[in-house]
């Protein structure tokens, strides 16, 4: 099912994979994982066509602060 999504204007609110890897500890590898399962964890993540993804920053913060999102990295890390 798909969501509605406000995009933000400004464009510094929404990190590349890169950026977020940086900003947050997590490997490039890992983020792209994790955007996959937006549908099942949740996972702050923007899909712009097959190949282009984007973090909206202030989300995945929230989401890696959360319960669900702690779950979710945790399994992801054990390759769960």
């Amino acid at each position: 099912m798909e969501q509605l999504v406000e995009i933000p204007s400004n464009s510094e609110v929404l990190l590349s994979a890169k950026e977020a890897a940086q900003e947050f500890g997590i490997g490039r590898d890992r983020l792209y994982q994790l955007a996959h399962t937006v549908s099942v964890t949740g996972f702050p993540a923007l899909w712009f066509g097959p190949k282009t993804v984007k973090f909206p920053k202030q989300a995945l913060k929230d989401w890696l602060g959360s319960e669900r999102g702690r779950q979710a990295l945790y399994r992801a890390m054990k390759g769960k």
